[in-house]
């Protein structure tokens, strides 16, 4: 069969809408919103209606999909069946407070009259009822779906043996099941047949006494006055130990509540106790702290140490020089350069002066016949004038020898050179001498430093100690105190932890003692407890032991349960000697009576066989259908399973209500070890075989919403391709474009956009 045609007046947000369908695979592509549920829900709505039932505050699917504007949803759909070609025409107003009115008519397009009056048609023309339409052909949108198996084997088993799902094999076997109990209970009391059996053999009884009257009588009323001692004697053993009974559980429950409360106050110590272990606050982070201060002490002292090592011996402060007598031993070396030039230029000018006077007083000696006496006197006197100069040049030459002299003895050096060497080496070990000092002041600085940070570290470390040791001041070494805390913190951690599990463990005894505790704090029970041990009752329920207390209840029980079967014995005896009286004699009467009740035994044994005998024939039809249905759909699905994937999973199974599994290299395991898109092939490969299977050649159409989201595209073309040959009708509706792209590569499948 498959859907011709549908036209929607109007349904949810569309209105106005018409679509041709053809025989095979159709792809419905459309953007999200754009009315393919809707178009999906119509189809539903055409075969069975909108519900109008929500569920947990959600909207029923009747306001979901009736136009809220106008109230009114409706359209028709054409499909054609083996039985001929219909149109559903459907119409669904909603009025205030929740009223309705809908109009159904199915119209048989070959003989133009309106069939189906009265019915849904989606039974009349699918042959199925929702749910079944549901569980099969109408896939919904997917993410972790999963067929509905409650209900789902037995529907399926009535539609393959009844031909209808409302003619349930389980119902017809639970009734006959029913009405072989009203004639005969498994255990054997009880039902007609045994009642039957009983009035036959009173009646019997009854004409046998008819005849001795008098013997039979006095029998009924010794067997009344026995009955009546022994009901007596079980009366007073059902109240005794009824008493008994309700005093022990009374003791028993003081008794609970005495534990409960010794239980209550050893809870509020350990609350107490773990309240004390709770101030001394993070255990974990405080000891944190003291290990961190303690790497930090120890990094401190190594660098203490280092600085200590690196220090080295002092500087010589025969080598250290002030800034000036850097400058005066400068100085120094500067005027004796200019010395030893001074006494150098002095003894040129001496040597030039005397060598002039000698020369003018020659010239004047060798001239002194060719000139003049005057000019003789003249160079005499420049002569004189000449080694007077060269005599002070002498002078000074000698003071800046004198000088010189002095400077070189001062520096022990033997000339102007080696001065300027043994200065320039007084002032470099000056300078390595003030370097050497400045460092060595540095480092005493920072060894400073580190005690001062020793020093407030200790501080700080003590104090983070002392959370744990009492008095910190009576260990001097930080090693041991540090020790001494860490193992206290341990403890104290440790001590904690377990308070609070014994308090946890407390509080679980104490909720197992609430049923005692109540609201009043075990009050009502404790005064129950003193009232009752007062009574004789109580006073013996105090000795009771646990065997004790079992053996009264079961006394108890005994006398409860003996006590119906005595007293409707002695009603029967009763009515014996009441019959007996008024039918003494009269056995034409007890004899048809019993005639009749035999005859009406031997009805009722018939019944009995004949009702057995049905009951086995269905439930062996059942188990044979089901053996050979599961096989067929299995084996169908396993293939198009192997199909969808390229043969990696071909071997799924399911059991009785249709759960599905399937077998890897010979393990069976659950579907839900699939992935989610595999899931969801093995979900479609099934439906398509259980539908097959259940509507044999005439298949409704297979509706898919949006069922393939989560398949690969190998997967889907395999599906599509599968669903193109499969030989009866298919929507499958996207909003992909990939599906309606391989239905175009598939011969006969149609593609339409909406």
């Amino acid at each position: 069969m498959y859907i011709k045609s549908l036209y929607i007046e109007a349904f949810a947000g569309v209105k106005e809408k018409e679509l041709e369908l053809s025989r095979g695979l159709n792809v419905i592509e459309g953007e999200n919103e754009s009315g393919k549920s809707t178009l999906c829900m119509f189809i539903k709505f055409m075969f069975y209606g909108l519900s109008g039932r929500g569920c947990d505050g959600d909207m029923s699917e009747r306001q979901k999909y009736v136009p809220w504007d106008t109230g009114r949803a409706a359209g028709n759909l054409t499909i054609v069946t083996g039985k001929g070609e219909f149109r559903i025409s459907r119409e669904l107003s909603l009025f205030d407070e929740g009223q309705h009115r809908e109009r159904t008519e199915v119209i048989d397009l070959y003989s133009g009259e309106r069939v189906f009056k009265g019915k849904v048609p989606g039974l009349c023309i699918l042959g199925i009822d929702e749910q079944m339409f549901v569980n099969t052909v109408f896939i919904r949108q997917m993410g972790g779906v999963s067929i509905d198996g409650t209900g789902m084997a037995e529907a399926i088993e009535n539609i393959l043996m009844a031909g209808d799902e409302n003619l349930s094999v389980r119902k017809a076997v639970d009734r006959l099941e029913k009405s072989r109990r009203a004639l005969m209970p498994k255990k054997g009391t009880g039902g007609r047949i045994q009642m039957l059996m009983q009035e036959k053999a009173r009646l019997e009884a009854r004409l046998e006494e008819a005849k001795q009257s008098s013997s039979a009588l006095i029998a009924y009323e010794n067997e009344a006055a026995k009955l009546s001692a022994l009901i007596e004697k079980r009366t007073a053993e059902k109240n005794k130990y009824d008493e008994l009974c309700r005093a022990y559980k009374k003791i028993e429950a003081g008794r609970r509540l005495e534990a409960a409360l010794k239980v209550r106050e050893r809870t509020e110590e350990l609350q107490e106790k773990l309240s004390l272990l709770e101030e001394y606050g993070d255990i974990p982070g405080q000891t944190g702290r003291i290990n961190a201060l303690f790497a930090r002490l120890s990094g401190i002292e190594s660098r203490q140490k280092g600085l200590r090592r690196s220090l080295g011996d002092a500087p010589d402060e025969a080598d250290s020089m002030s800034g000036e007598e850097i400058l005066n031993a400068r100085r120094s070396v500067t005027r004796a350069r200019k010395d030893k030039e001074k006494r150098g230029t002095f003894a040129i000018l001496l040597s030039v002066m005397l060598a002039l006077g000698a020369g003018v007083a020659a010239v004047g000696y060798f001239l002194r016949g060719s000139v003049g006496q005057s000019v003789m006197i003249a160079s005499l006197c420049a002569a004189g004038v000449l080694v007077l100069v060269g005599v002070v040049m002498a002078v000074l030459c000698a003071v800046s020898s004198a000088s010189l002299l002095k400077v070189l003895k001062e520096w022990g050096v033997r000339n102007v050179q080696g001065l300027e060497r043994e200065v320039e080496k007084k002032i470099d070990r000056a300078h390595a001498y003030t370097r050497a000092s400045e460092e060595r002041e540095k480092r005493l600085l920072e060894i400073q430093g580190c005690e001062e940070d020793r020093q407030s570290i200790i501080a700080s470390l003590r104090g983070a100690c002392s959370a744990f040791v009492q008095n910190t001041d009576e260990y001097t070494d930080t090693d041991i105190l540090v020790s001494q805390a860490i193992e206290a913190a341990s403890s104290v951690a440790k001590e904690k932890e377990e308070t609070g599990a014994a308090l946890a463990m407390a509080r679980g005894e104490l909720k197992g003692y609430s049923d005692v505790l109540g609201y009043d704090g075990g009050e009502a029970v404790r005064l129950a407890y003193e009232e009752i041990s007062e009574t004789e009752a109580g006073k013996a329920a105090l000795e009771f032991t646990t065997k004790d207390a079992a053996m009264a209840i079961s006394k108890k029980n005994f006398a409860e349960s003996a006590l119906p079967g005595l007293i409707s014995q002695k009603g029967e005896v009763d009515s014996g000697i009441a019959r007996t009286k008024a039918t003494a004699g009269d056995t034409s009467v007890l004899a048809a009576q019993l005639d009749g009740a035999e005859r009406e035994l031997a009805a009722m044994e018939r019944r009995l066989a004949g009702i057995e005998a049905a009951t086995a024939a269905l439930i062996s039809a059942s188990e044979a259908m089901r053996a050979s249905l599961m096989p067929r759909v299995i084996g169908e699905a396993s293939e198009l399973m192997g199909r969808f994937t390229d043969g990696k999973y071909s071997a799924l199974s399911a059991d009785r209500s249709f759960a599905l599994g399937f077998s890897v290299d010979g393990i069976k395991r659950e579907i839900s070890n699939m992935s989610a898109g595999t899931q969801d092939a093995a979900y479609i490969s099934f439906r398509c075989a259980l539908a097959r299977e259940i509507f044999a050649g005439d298949v409704p159409p297979f509706v898919c919403d949006e069922s393939f989201a989560r398949i690969d595209e190998n997967r889907l073309f395999g599906i599509l391709s599968a669903l193109n040959e499969s030989g009866f009708q298919s929507l499958v509706f996207t909003c992909r474009h990939l599906e309606g792209d391989m239905a175009r590569r598939l011969e006969g499948a149609v593609s339409t956009e909406l």
